[in-house]
């Protein structure tokens, strides 16, 4: 059994309720059999398989964050450009010019 197809699939909280429902489910017979429970797992050769694509998965999505860091960062320079902000002050998201409205 590989430790990362464990940690990707079984060890999910979607199979830990499976497995608390089923064991619970079961729990007076359970004491003495215990062991004798079936939990299918996928061939050596499936479970790499499933871990590559996972970690693939991961790369892109790591990637992707990354990627909307920049473009943030990008359109806070462009916003500080339109309303003429240093780059050396911290601009949110949300900011509004200052402008004093007359009464």
């Amino acid at each position: 059994m590989l430790k990362a197809f464990l940690s990707f699939t079984y060890l999910q909280d979607m199979y830990k309720g499976f497995l608390k429902k089923k064991l619970k489910h079961e729990a007076t017979r359970l004491s003495k059999r215990f062991e004798k429970i079936e939990i299918p797992f996928p061939s050596l050769e499936e479970q790499q398989t499933i871990v590559k694509a996972i970690e693939e998965e991961m790369q892109l999505v790591n990637a992707n964050k990354r990627l909307i860091e920049i473009f943030e960062q990008k359109i806070k320079t462009k916003i500080g450009e339109v309303w003429g902000v240093k780059e050396e002050e911290t601009l949110s998201m949300a900011a509004e010019p200052q402008t004093e409205y007359n009464k």
